[in-house]
């Protein structure tokens, strides 16, 4: 190629790879550089589909017809011409180098020549190579070269995986049915245990997840589960731990999506949860009516009580009053002389005359004086005393 348009780079490879290369050029009459040019111009798809399906096929050479110069290639006849002058040999082995229609040309091998292929890891991968389908050795993540047909390079992921652990039915302590759902972190530890020493590490560690958390969550009520999901998580990743290094895998993350009970558990917690609220009520009703009554007794009881101080107070200053007044006329009368007691009676009598009453009240000391009454009316009657002058009317 024109040496303009030549692009470089630098291709890292470990020793023995490096080895089984330079092997492979010198028995191709190539440098170690040609010879890898000439493997990737291979293994690029160029040219049409025929020329990629013949260049760098081997033929043996008792397919090779001398007489009439043609040769079978995938069930067709082509024309062949050999790049050395000498004639076809039956026991050697032949490369298609060049097509043409359907011509193509041969070159002989020296030796056996092996074809190399391409591999790349890519970043978080790591490759496990296997010679005759036996693992041999790890390769990490870039471009690895391996033989077809002997060897198979098979990639696996170390990036973290989420997985979601489906809906599962599990029992509870009181016998309840409750569907879990979980979801977990893992990352691959080991390559080797994870693809050789089991069947299917994922669908192993998801055995172990399930058993683990049907024990724990059957070793707790209903409602204890239903609100101890984070309980149940943090003993789950401990009883967990590092039994999963057995799969090459570890457990990083686990977490509870949803624990559901059945339709007729969910049927029986709603209504348990409706009498609930409706006891709740009907106590905080018959609470808020004795609160009522008790407050209403105790008004009354205050106002009773107050009323009945007020009242006893009232009483209580009558009395002294009274007292206050009794005291005093009673002061009084002993000072007073007779000619009060006199004047106290006339006033009473006074007031005595001007009722309607037919009754006369005379003190003790006057009843000597009632003898008198019938002279005095006899004497009226028969005109000793004196009768009372008319009034003259000055008009008349």
């Amino acid at each position: 190629m024109a040496k303009d348009k030549q692009k470089r780079f630098l291709l890292r490879m470990d020793e023995d790879l490096f080895q089984r290369l330079s092997a492979a050029a010198d028995a191709d009459g190539r440098s170690i550089n040609a010879y890898i040019v000439h493997l990737l111009s291979r293994s690029a798809p160029t040219g049409n589909w025929e020329q990629r399906q013949l260049i760098g096929r081997s033929l043996a050479g008792k397919k090779l017809d001398p007489d009439s110069g043609l040769v079978l290639v995938a069930g067709i006849y082509y024309r062949y011409l050999l790049e050395s002058p000498e004639a076809p040999d039956p026991n050697a082995s032949y490369t298609i180098t060049e097509s043409h229609g359907n011509i193509l040309t041969l070159k002989k091998s020296r030796g056996t020549i092996r074809m190399f292929g391409i591999r790349i890891v890519r970043q978080n991968n790591e490759g496990l190579v296997e010679t005759l389908g036996k693992y041999k050795h790890s390769v990490s993540s870039g471009i690895h070269f391996y033989l077809p047909g002997i060897q198979k390079i098979r990639t696996v992921n170390l990036a973290m995986t989420p997985l979601a652990l489906p809906h599962y039915s599990v029992i509870t302590k009181d016998n309840a049915d409750v569907s879990a759902s979980l979801t977990l972190n893992y990352h691959v530890t080991n390559s080797v245990k994870y693809q050789y020493e089991n069947t299917d590490s994922v669908e192993s560690m998801a055995q172990l997840v399930r058993g683990h958390l049907r024990d724990i969550i059957g070793r707790m009520d209903l409602n204890e589960a239903l609100g101890s999901t984070a309980k149940i998580n943090q003993e789950l990743a401990t009883a967990i731990g590092d039994l999963t290094d057995t799969y090459g895998i570890n457990v990083d993350r686990t977490n509870i999506d949803e624990l559901t009970p059945s339709k007729a558990i969910q049927s029986a917690m709603d209504k348990q949860l409706t009498a609930d609220r409706e006891r709740i009520a009907a106590i905080a009703k018959a609470e808020g009516e004795a609160k009522s009554i008790e407050l209403t007794t105790k008004a009354k009881n205050d106002a009773l009580m107050a009323t009945a101080s007020a009242e006893a107070t009232a009483t209580r200053t009558r009395a002294d009053a009274e007292k206050y007044r009794i005291d005093t006329v009673n002061s009084s009368l002993e000072t007073a002389t007779r000619e009060f007691f006199e004047n106290q009676s006339i006033s009473a009598f006074s007031d005595l005359a001007k009722s309607p009453a037919n009754v006369v009240v005379v003190p003790n000391d006057h009843v000597t004086d009632l003898g008198q009454i019938p002279a005095i009316g006899a004497a009226l009657k028969s005109g000793l005393a004196p009768h009372p002058t008319k009034p003259v009317d000055p008009q008349s």
